[in-house]
């Protein structure tokens, strides 16, 4: 009896400290303020999903000048904490793109980048979907110009553009960021799960912090 109450709470503690890993505040920032240009919305599943999970949204584009919609508009969708990051450091966080592969976006200091492209419809409205693995994302949308100067002519319904560099430059490029999305690994009752070693009774508490290594019977 105590040797299942203690797998019990070592289980409990693991779960805590993969949850605690998760939730670390990230170094990444961007303010991206309201200027009429984005409207960013997400589908109601909760901002807490199992991993593999998808969670939907939905884009909207406006002219600040006019306050119409922009059709067949590109736009850029990447995640904050993969902004200026070390080369190889980017969070497991994926944009199911249109061919239905899962991309991982993201901008390092070395000068590279993985770019995730919509296109908005004829109403101005374009949608993406996001998924993860043991981790968490804050997405995040720009218009890729190089400046923030809008056409004020009516019949040209769109951006000046200076420099498209397939990166996010936060003073001179107009953006939307939604709430963080945590992705994390479902845990059943610990009575039906075994560690994956049968040599250790509980691994050393770092290991825990990436991935569990538990398995079920």
């Amino acid at each position: 009896m105590k040797k299942k109450i203690f797998v019990i709470l070592a289980s409990l503690s693991i779960a805590l400290s993969i949850v605690l890993s998760l939730v670390s505040p990230t170094s990444a920032a961007a303010s991206c303020p309201d200027e009429g240009v984005f409207t960013l919305t997400s589908d109601s599943q909760g901002n807490k999903l199992f991993n593999g999970s998808h969670k939907t949204f939905t884009v909207t584009l406006t002219n600040p000048i006019f306050g119409t919609p922009v059709p067949y508009e590109t736009i850029n969708v990447t995640f904050l904490e993969n902004i200026n990051i070390a080369p190889g450091t980017q969070k497991k966080g994926y944009v199911i793109n249109s061919s239905n592969q899962s991309v991982t976006p993201y901008q390092a200091t070395d000068g590279t980048e993985n770019v995730v492209t919509i296109k908005t419809n004829e109403a101005g409205i374009a949608t993406f979907t996001i998924t993860g693995e043991n981790t968490t994302v804050t997405p995040l949308v720009f218009l890729d110009r190089g400046s923030k100067a809008w056409d004020s002519n009516p019949d040209d319904n769109s951006v000046y553009v200076y420099v498209s560099d397939y990166r996010f430059d936060e003073a001179t490029e107009h953006c939307a960021k939604a709430n963080p999305v945590t992705f994390y690994q479902f845990m059943a009752n610990p009575r039906d799960y075994k560690l994956m070693d049968p040599r250790l009774k509980i691994l050393p508490y770092p290991y825990y912090n990436v991935d569990p290594i538990i398995i079920p019977h």
